[in-house]
């Protein structure tokens, strides 16, 4: 059976996401119906001086596709999006909308810059990989 998850966020509560659907977040994102992609809510990062992650542990995966909806408010800061091997310590793939106004993946070292990105504009990213045949594709 393939892997499937899907969170919108949408029937969570607003204000901490902390705790919710078993993400931990560092008090640092909340539910909130200001800025969303599609639905009724989205995540916000209410810091963006502070460098939190937000994070949800899954059962192993060893293949799969992921699609996820992000927009930065400005280029001055980077944001990630990581997707990590339990306990091997490297990442399965590494998104990062970087202060160079580019979005870059990394797998274990290697860096590939996909495209440069406009502060305030939703990207809807799909990543597949598969760790046998070791491929990422973005």
């Amino acid at each position: 059976m393939a892997f499937v998850y899907e969170q919108k966020f949408n029937t969570l509560n607003d204000g901490d996401l902390n705790g919710q659907d078993s993400w931990t977040a560092n008090n640092f994102y909340d539910v909130q119906t200001t800025t969303k992609y599609e639905g009724a809510k989205g995540i916000a990062f209410i810091n963006p001086d502070v460098d939190k992650d937000a994070y949800r542990s899954f059962t192993i995966v060893t293949a799969g596709t992921m699609y996820v909806a992000l927009r930065k408010s400005a280029t001055g800061a980077q944001a990630t999006f990581n997707l990590n091997e339990t306990g091997a310590g490297n990442y399965l793939f590494r998104l990062d909308f970087a202060t160079d106004g580019n979005i870059k993946g990394q797998h274990n070292t290697t860096w590939t810059t996909y495209q440069a990105y406009t502060a305030n504009q939703w990207y809807i990213l799909e990543v597949t990989w598969d760790e046998v045949a070791h491929s990422r594709q973005v």
